[in-house]
């Protein structure tokens, strides 16, 4: 499991690139390590539109056996869900 410090310095490398590919800026921040009462922190204390949620494949996703999509759409707000592939694109090392 990542350390603080580990999760804010992704964050500080993905923003830039999260950026660029919306085409203007995007804002992160670190919250709770259980996602539920993370997500519950956010909705709470900011003026949000949606909640996007990204994990890691069906089996894999321990955010999936929580049933996390089903509860943070019962906050209210519209839920994007985002999954990552079962497997490395071609060309792509897992390494």
């Amino acid at each position: 499991m990542l350390q603080r410090d580990d999760a804010q310095q992704v964050l500080a490398e993905a923003l830039p690139k999260l950026s660029e590919a919306a085409g203007s800026e995007v804002t992160g921040s670190l919250g709770d390590s259980e996602p539920l009462m993370a997500i519950h922190d956010a909705v709470n204390l900011g003026d949000y539109d949606e909640i996007i949620i990204s994990t890691l494949p069906l089996g894999i996703s321990r955010w999936l056996k929580l049933d996390l999509i089903s509860k943070a759409r019962a906050l209210g707000l519209p839920v994007t869900h985002v999954q990552a592939p079962t497997k490395a694109p071609a060309g792509v090392s897992s390494t």
